[in-house]
């Protein structure tokens, strides 16, 4: 599947250091609770990846792999090279 993201940075912390956002920090559950892989393929143009500043945003496209009839879709958000729980962020999809 497809999905264009359109990400905001929030916070207050280091307003003047900027944000690396990429689609390879996407993956998608559903109600099996299984993390599924990223497929092997290119995102069409724009592909989700680049900087951004608090209260700026990015957009683009991520390609995902998820199996069929899977329900209850939930995007997981979590940063590269963060090693910390609290970056992490789950979105529902509808």
């Amino acid at each position: 599947m497809l999905a264009r993201l359109r990400v905001r940075a929030v916070g207050d912390e280091s307003p003047d250091t900027p944000r690396s956002v990429d689609g390879a920090a996407v993956r998608i559950t559903g109600e099996r609770s299984v993390v599924y892989d990223r497929p092997p393929v290119v995102e069409p143009e724009p592909a989700l990846d680049g900087e951004v500043y608090v209260g700026g945003t990015v957009e683009g496209w991520v390609a995902l792999s998820v199996a069929e009839g899977e329900q209850g879709l939930m995007l997981i958000f979590e940063p590269l090279f963060s090693f910390d729980d609290d970056a992490v962020r789950f979105l529902a999809l509808e």
